[in-house]
C-alpha cells in the first residue's frame, strides 16, 4: 500500500473517531424536545416574489414571522 493511501485512510479513521466522540456528547433529548414544540407554517404563493428584503408584495402579508433560530 503506498504512503498516500495509508495516510488518507488514517485521516479518515481519525475523522470518523472524532465525529463519533463529538456527536456522542450532544444531549439529543433536549434538542429534540425544543424542536418538537416549534412548528413553522408555509404559505403557498402562485405569484413571483422578489427576495430583496422589501416585503411590500401582497404575498408577504400572509407570511408568519419566524424568530426562533438556533445556530
Amino acid at each position: 500500500m503506498d504512503d498516500h493511501l495509508f495516510s488518507r485512510l488514517k485521516f479518515q479513521k481519525l475523522t470518523i473517531l472524532f465525529l463519533v466522540v463529538t456527536l456522542s456528547q450532544i444531549d439529543v433529548t433536549s434538542v429534540n424536545a425544543e424542536l418538537h414544540d416549534y412548528e413553522v407554517k408555509a404559505y403557498r404563493t402562485y405569484q413571483s416574489i422578489e427576495i430583496d428584503g422589501d416585503l411590500t408584495e401582497e404575498d408577504w402579508k400572509h407570511a408568519e414571522p419566524i424568530d426562533r433560530f438556533v445556530q
